[in-house]
């Protein structure tokens, strides 16, 4: 985890958003792996503002998704809030695995 947090160090020093915040969404991915949902979380909606959905739609799908399975994971009842946001982005041009990515953490949601 350390190289994750050093390369969001490097990229913020650099002035690189982007690359932080990409970073930033895999470090949550990993922590939420590893059953750190409410650390996931704090750092997916701290990059969360951050992302255009036009820009980028699959980073923000990807985010919100992650969102979800944290909120799942620690069984706050605001994710069904944060399902209704993701259910904008399914109309979004979204590449097909994140699209059923997004899909299954919103069934899980409920």
């Amino acid at each position: 985890m350390r190289s994750y947090e050093s390369a969001i160090a490097l990229s913020r020093q650099i002035g690189d958003a982007t690359g932080a915040a990409i970073v930033t969404l895999d470090l949550a991915a990993l922590r939420l792996a590893l059953g750190d949902a409410e650390r996931a979380l704090v750092l997916v909606r701290e990059v969360l503002p951050q992302l255009d959905v036009e820009e980028s739609p699959p980073r923000v799908a990807a985010a919100q998704g992650l969102v979800i399975e944290a909120l799942t994971a620690l069984k706050r009842p605001e994710v069904l809030a944060e399902i209704e946001r993701a259910r904008s982005l399914e109309a979004l041009a979204l590449p097909p695995p994140e699209r059923v990515r997004l899909a299954r953490r919103i069934a899980q949601g409920y």
